[in-house]
């Protein structure tokens, strides 16, 4: 090849290269100007989506803050009731506190009225322990009859859960075995522990115990009504001490008369002494029957019948003699 022709390759190779490299920077341009718009693209993206985030921020924000204030709302309504009861109370404690040394008149009774009726003896039974059945051997007696024409006309007989009847079979027990000392397991406002203190009073010996853990105070106020003889005849006392000491004599009755006699059952030995009685009342005769079947030293000495218009048992009595 001659001279000319390898300059003219030369030169024209060399216009191709300048060519060349104007595509490859046209070319790069080009692919900046993508990637710059590419990124313009996602940084507008991330400032919308921070955007959205912020505003989604705010409205859980005002959420929060609302359901604070109702909560707030809620809670101080509740203080303002509790606030309002405690203002109450403490009105009716002044009250109570501004009245208590008011005289007591006429026309404001007494929040305990009861009435007693007058003490006099009444003759002794004339029955015997050792029949079979001196329960009811004592409901045909001339004196039987004196004993429930007087509390058929008792005051005590009608706020009583015991019958007439029932007082009388009581009463005519104490002033039969004149104990040195009777127990009394019956809530009834003290109405069956005032026929034993009557019958102990009229016997002129003996003293009453009567237990009352439920109703202390009401009973007790109850027993301040009474008259001197009787007062002196009886104490009121708490459940825990009922075995400190024995007797000849013990009531059991009331709602709780099942579980009372069930607990006394294993102590029955060392609470009434050879020759006294258990006088138990409110109890079924499966009670019974599970209570007393295991006791040998006890025997029954019969019950009192039952009436045809009374379906309770509150008011049956059933005596047992060890």
């Amino acid at each position: 090849m001659s001279l000319r022709g390898v300059l003219r390759a030369f030169f024209g190779n060399a216009g191709k290269s300048v060519q060349l490299q104007a595509e490859i920077r046209e070319g790069i341009a080009n692919q900046a100007d993508l990637f710059n718009q590419r990124l313009r693209e996602l940084i507008e993206q991330q400032a919308h989506q921070s955007a959205r985030i912020e505003q989604l921020l705010r409205e859980i924000l005002d959420g929060v803050v609302d359901q604070t204030n109702v909560l707030n709302q809620r809670f101080k309504g509740l203080i303002e009731q509790q606030v309002n009861a405690d203002a109450r109370k403490e009105l009716l404690l002044l009250e109570l506190w501004s009245r208590r040394f008011e005289p007591v008149t006429e026309t404001q009774p007494s929040p305990i009225d009861i009435s007693i009726a007058p003490l006099r003896p009444l003759p002794m039974p004339q029955i015997s322990l050792r029949r079979p059945n001196p329960v009811a051997d004592l409901m045909v007696t001339p004196e039987f009859k004196t004993y429930l024409d007087f509390f058929r006309a008792s005051p005590t007989v009608r706020r009583s859960r015991l019958t007439a009847e029932s007082h009388a079979i009581l009463y005519a027990l104490i002033r039969k075995i004149q104990p040195a000392q009777a127990l009394a397991f019956f809530r009834d406002g003290a109405a069956a522990g005032e026929t034993i203190a009557r019958g102990l009073c009229d016997t002129g010996a003996g003293q009453l115990r009567l237990f009352d853990d439920l109703d202390h105070r009401r009973t007790s106020a109850i027993l301040g009504l009474w008259p001197d003889a009787l007062r002196k005849c009886c104490t009121l006392e708490s459940g825990a001490t009922a075995t400190t000491s024995r007797c000849s004599f013990a009531l059991v009755g009331g709602d709780d008369a099942e579980a009372t006699l069930a607990v006394l059952t294993s102590s029955l030995g060392k609470l009434v002494e050879p020759g006294g009685l258990l006088v138990v009342t409110g109890v079924s005769r499966d009670g019974l029957q599970k209570s007393m079947s295991h006791q040998t030293e006890w025997r029954e000495l019969g019950a009192q019948p039952e009436q045809e218009n009374r379906t309770d048992s509150e008011s049956r009595l059933v005596v047992y003699l060890r």
